[in-house]
């Protein structure tokens, strides 16, 4: 299953698709949990590129591919808290 970070945002957001994919409130939760950790790691990485870009020294590339690797963590956690049927659904959205 491949979601984009926008994805995450609406199955953690969204009641409509939360309901679609009849996610139990367990679940809720543990989407709603790792959409706010991703929301803050990337805080913190907008803060390091601020910093880095006052003092001259901001790699791009880093900072991609950080974030790339902290959206892949929350995807494999999101694979983790739904089932078979609810990730086909949720790719189909």
């Amino acid at each position: 299953m491949r979601v984009a970070g926008e994805g995450l945002r609406l199955l953690a957001e969204s009641k409509d698709v939360q309901d679609a994919l009849k996610l139990n409130d367990e679940q809720r939760k543990k989407v709603s949990d790792i959409h706010d950790d991703v929301r803050d790691q990337n805080d913190e990485l907008r803060d390091k590129m601020r910093d880095g870009l006052g003092e001259g020294r901001f790699d791009f590339q880093a900072m991609q591919s950080e974030m790339e690797k902290i959206l892949n963590d929350a995807l494999a956690d999101v694979v983790e808290v739904l089932d078979d049927g609810q990730q086909t659904k949720l790719a189909a959205i």
